[in-house]
């Protein structure tokens, strides 16, 4: 089983998540989780931390590899001091959506979108990011 995740935030910062359960039972996680990471991206591509998601076809076909080192074990709390056992793991594969792709703009349901928007203070840039996701026109 692997979970992966590449959430982008401000300022090319990126949360990680890479947690991988193997057949055996042994299990492997990003290190540095939950903190952020540096990220790049051509449009097609998107990297952090050794974790790399190819736009294969949008929303529907991925490459995903990863080239790292990842904690084994599981984790419940953060000890700087103590990284644990840190193991290079490499993978690469092609993953495959087996379900319609979902857009966030286009699949919400509209009375949820109105309700969250009635309820944001009013500002000029306010209205420019509505404008800018197809909220308002």
């Amino acid at each position: 089983m692997l979970v992966a995740r590449i959430t982008r935030l401000h300022g090319r910062t990126a949360e990680v998540w890479l947690m991988l359960k193997l057949e055996d039972g042994r299990y492997f996680h990003f290190p540095s989780f939950p903190d952020t990471t540096v990220y790049n991206t051509d449009g097609q591509t998107f990297t952090a931390g050794g974790l790399q998601f190819e736009v294969l076809h949008p929303m529907l076909r991925w490459r995903v590899t990863f080239n790292g080192r990842l904690r084994e074990g599981q984790r419940n709390e953060l000890d700087i001091e103590d990284e644990g056992i840190l193991v290079h793991v490499q993978f690469a594969f092609v993953c495959t959506s087996f379900s319609g792709k979902f857009s966030y703009i286009d699949d919400n349901d509209l009375s949820v979108v109105s309700d969250v928007v009635a309820r944001e203070p009013w500002s000029p840039s306010y209205l420019q990011r509505l404008n800018k996701y197809r909220y308002v026109s």
